[in-house]
């Protein structure tokens, strides 16, 4: 999402996903809820159905995208990577605009080839482990970093709130308060 976006509005792009995961989240719970009380196999079936419904809308929107214009000029394919762009942007391929970005794109992937190690796939992989967690450049300590920020998201409790808050708080039993 990030790659195709122009730079002004990436931000926007991300926080707008976040929201709109959120709001899928929520309407989810309300068809679960809509559902409750049926005594069939509907109570299941019609979530699961509409889960599958919106799988196929987003995989079949997958195969319309053209592919990245990063990915292009990885492969040495600038011509279509222009191509990509131009689509993307909805501007002729000898725009101005078009042809800085693409200069862009090609001077970043060259300073990746000279800064990143080459090597196999595996390699690649273990590049992500490569340094000492003192160092505020090396890949392990953004490697630890993220992963703990990832574990501490799941541990603030959210998604229990999310999935089991509302039976959770309608069988708590608090004590009375005295005035």
């Amino acid at each position: 999402m990030s790659e195709i976006a122009p730079k002004k509005v990436r931000g926007a792009l991300v926080a707008g996903y976040q929201f709109c995961i959120t709001l899928g989240i929520l309407l989810a719970n309300c068809v679960v809820y809509a559902t409750q009380g049926r005594d069939d196999t509907g109570s299941y079936r019609i979530p699961i159905a509409i889960q599958f419904l919106w799988a196929i809308i987003l995989g079949t929107g997958l195969f319309l995208l053209p592919e990245s214009p990063r990915y292009y000029v990885k492969k040495g394919k600038l011509d279509l990577a222009a191509k990509s762009l131009c689509s993307v942007r909805g501007q002729p391929i000898d725009s101005e605009y078009i042809q800085d970005e693409l200069a862009e794109i090609i001077a970043n992937h060259e300073y990746e080839l000279s800064v990143v190690p080459q090597g196999s796939y595996l390699a690649s992989w273990t590049n992500c482990f490569q340094g000492s967690i003192l160092q505020a450049s090396s890949n392990l300590r953004r490697t630890l970093l993220g992963m703990g920020l990832q574990m501490m998201q799941q541990l603030t409790g959210i998604n229990f709130i999310f999935y089991y808050g509302v039976v959770f708080f309608k069988r708590l039993i608090l004590p009375e308060q005295s005035l």
